[in-house]
């Protein structure tokens, strides 16, 4: 799909240099990412914190705000599922404050897995689009 987007777009190197500024947000949101499993694979059955929530589920958003971010600015295409995931993100991330780390990891992998199949539907139809002529 970017391959396509790249190949038609009049300033090839924009969307490079997008990619290129939302590196250190995606970065910052692995990390926490990382830290936040860290926290939950070393104390699986312990207690929940806003610490632990705002690790495992705001990592997570901010990597993908930042695609969201990348593909609006971009190709103006398939960022719309990705801020609803956000959203997702932040509800389940408040509703497993109090629950152990296990299960948070259990929701938020839920939550993910969810993107996943969502965005596989996206990027299908925007290929589709792409390849008719029309921008979806």
């Amino acid at each position: 799909m970017l391959a396509r987007h790249v190949a038609t777009t009049a300033d090839k190197l924009l969307p490079v240099r997008r990619a290129v500024s939302g590196q250190y947000p995606t970065l910052a949101g692995l990390v926490a990412l990382a830290v936040g499993a860290e926290l939950a694979i070393s104390h699986p059955t312990g207690h929940g914190s806003t610490t632990l929530g705002l690790l495992l589920f705001g990592g997570p958003i901010l990597y993908v705000i930042t695609q969201a971010w990348w593909y609006r600015a971009s190709t103006g295409q398939a960022w719309g599922v990705r801020l609803l995931d956000c959203l997702a993100l932040a509800l389940a991330g408040a509703v497993t404050l109090r629950l152990p780390p296990l299960v948070s990891v259990l929701v938020l992998d839920l939550v993910l897995v969810a993107l996943v199949i969502a965005l596989r539907g996206v990027h299908q139809r925007v290929l589709t689009g792409m390849t008719s002529g029309t921008r979806t």
